[in-house]
């Protein structure tokens, strides 16, 4: 099984959860994947700020390093954040997860469930307040 994180929104806002679950998870021999939008080195250096280290991961992929492989037009702002058109972006996660075989992908932006393969479980993560909610939500 393969299950994907996303940083932002996720795993860097509830370290406190997510850290030993991660661990859980490896130990159980589940393959953990995070996913984020920013480019890989960038995603790698925040989780390590973070406290998340090789112990809670597997693999770490990248929206911005996937679409540059496609030819997507991207282009950098102001703050160095990555960006392209709205639907190269929105379904470049769905993309991944095909490609990657991914099962269960935990993201809180609900926008990301576009083109997301039926194989792939969308898990949208809210944290409210610090009341957390996990609801599965279905296919648009």
């Amino acid at each position: 099984m393969k299950i994907a994180f996303d940083v932002h929104g996720v795993i860097a806002d509830r370290p406190d959860l997510f850290k030993p679950l991660l661990k859980l998870f490896k130990s159980n021999n589940i393959e953990v994947i995070i996913l984020s939008g920013p480019p890989k080195d960038v995603i790698i250096k925040e989780l390590a700020e973070l406290g998340y280290t090789d112990e809670h991961y597997d693999e770490t992929l990248s929206v911005a390093d996937y679409l540059k492989t496609t030819g997507c037009k991207m282009w950098i702002d102001d703050k160095n954040t990555w960006w392209a058109d709205d639907e190269s972006w929105w379904s470049a996660k769905g993309k991944i997860c095909e490609m990657y075989d991914i099962d269960v992908l935990f993201d809180d932006s609900e926008q990301y469930k576009i083109g997301m393969p039926a194989e792939t479980l969308f898990v949208l993560f809210e944290d409210k307040k610090n009341k957390n909610k996990l609801t599965e939500k279905t296919k648009w």
